[in-house]
């Protein structure tokens, strides 16, 4: 195991798996879904099945993994290598 958490499944203690996503990988993946989101079509928004909301507030969400910005909501947590088993 690694000292630091990084990108993947996530448990704790016997609750069920998150995932954790390191906030580089957040970042690119973030960019990476708005620039999709940002070349569909006025029509294309409109889908039936709602994929637009869903996926910009996942943008929100990853965005948020921003060092830099100070996110009241935000979690901590001891260090990574103080919660493995």
């Amino acid at each position: 195991m690694n000292s630091r958490a990084e990108t993947g499944p996530m448990a704790f203690d016997d609750d069920w798996s998150g995932i954790f996503i390191r906030g580089d990988n957040a970042l690119y993946y973030a960019m990476a879904l708005k620039s999709i989101l940002d070349g569909l079509t006025e029509e294309q928004k409109q889908d039936v099945f709602g994929i637009v909301a869903p996926l910009d507030g996942l943008v929100q969400l990853l965005y948020s993994a921003n060092h830099h910005v100070n996110d009241p909501e935000r979690q901590f947590m001891k260090k990574f290598e103080d919660c493995l088993k």
